[in-house]
């Protein structure tokens, strides 16, 4: 799979992993229509949050600056990356790819995610196959959401990793709205 080092990880660890960072919720990835996407668990909660369309700009810009935001906050380790289910990894008719993956650093989900998700301008604006895309920090207790509308949401209860990358888009003349 385009030499990206990846593991498969069971959706019962990510949802114990996801419960650890945040036990209030209870989350079940078996049941996600119960709140209709995962990221609605978090606005139920009222977990402080930043959110930006993409609708408007390449999504070679949006990646370029992401991954240069995760790393100013100081994001490392292990990042969990996986789908809603819906249409799954691009090129990936067969179930090759597992549906939740463990892949190491913020440079490597980022290249997996323009490689393999429908997260694309074409995908939302002309109907094509989409879904919701996330990617989990555990280690920073961070949740970046991608929807199938070209949003992006990143929820942490760390106000100042928000706030850094925040900063980060705005240096990089993307805007990001806060919700803290």
């Amino acid at each position: 799979m385009n030499n990206t080092k990846y593991i498969e990880i069971h959706r019962g660890r990510v949802a114990r992993m996801l419960n650890a960072c945040w036990p209030e919720f209870g989350v079940s990835l078996s049941r996600p229509s119960q709140y209709g996407w995962l990221a609605n668990v978090f606005f139920e909660m009222d977990v402080p949050h930043i959110w930006r369309s993409n609708t408007r700009i390449p999504e070679s810009r949006f990646w370029h600056v992401f991954a240069i935001a995760a790393s100013k906050a100081s994001v490392n380790g292990r990042i969990i990356v996986f789908h809603d289910g819906h249409a799954g990894w691009r090129g990936d008719g067969r179930g090759e790819v597992s549906r939740f993956l463990a892949l190491d650093g913020v440079d490597v989900a980022v290249d997996f995610m323009k490689k393999r998700a429908y997260y694309s301008r074409s995908q939302w604006e002309y109907g094509r196959k989409s879904d919701n895309y996330y990617l989990f920090f555990p280690d920073e207790k961070m949740l970046a959401a991608f929807t199938h509308h070209g949003e992006f949401y990143c929820f942490s209860r760390n106000k100042d990793m928000l706030l850094a990358m925040g900063k980060t888009f705005f240096r990089n003349r993307l805007s990001v709205k806060y919700s803290f």
